[in-house]
């Protein structure tokens, strides 16, 4: 019984070290990058799309209508953390691809931001960023093959 329960320890202790040093190995995702040629962004202001909600932002509204509720924002959230969302940002790329500025607050740690991307009420994609990181903006490029956050 005494070998089975030494086992068992060492067992864990070698899963732990293993996840330690996996996550320490793993990079983040690169969320800045340097065009080689000037990228002219479209103003990511200019639609019919809204940001609603009762304490948050937290839904999408189209003309006014909800396009994206708050559950599929929040199951949306590329970065694996409880808590309630806010939608800082919003920007349209011109074939209609939705991109997300959002934090999520947890109760017991600093806020995460993330941005989403949508397609016809389809989540795309999405990476977390650091917070602040869209504080000023977000924008796509022409022909909406880059997605730029700005910070203050």
């Amino acid at each position: 019984m005494t070998r089975l329960v030494v086992l068992g320890v060492l067992a864990l202790a070698v899963v732990a070290a293993a996840d330690g040093l996996r996550a320490r190995s793993a990079s983040p995702p690169r969320v800045q990058a340097k065009p080689s040629a000037p990228v002219r962004l479209v103003d990511g202001g200019r639609h019919d799309y809204a940001t609603a909600g009762d304490r948050l932002q937290d839904r999408v509204l189209l003309k006014g209508k909800e396009y994206l509720g708050a559950e599929a924002v929040r199951a949306a959230f590329p970065v694996d953390v409880p808590g309630p969302i806010a939608i800082s940002r919003i920007a349209v790329a011109r074939d209609g691809t939705l991109a997300l500025a959002l934090y999520r607050f947890p109760s017991a740690t600093p806020a995460q931001g993330a941005i989403e991307l949508w397609s016809d009420r389809t989540p795309v994609g999405g990476f977390g960023v650091p917070p602040g990181y869209f504080g000023g903006g977000v924008a796509f490029n022409r022909d909406g093959s880059l997605l730029a956050t700005f910070s203050y």
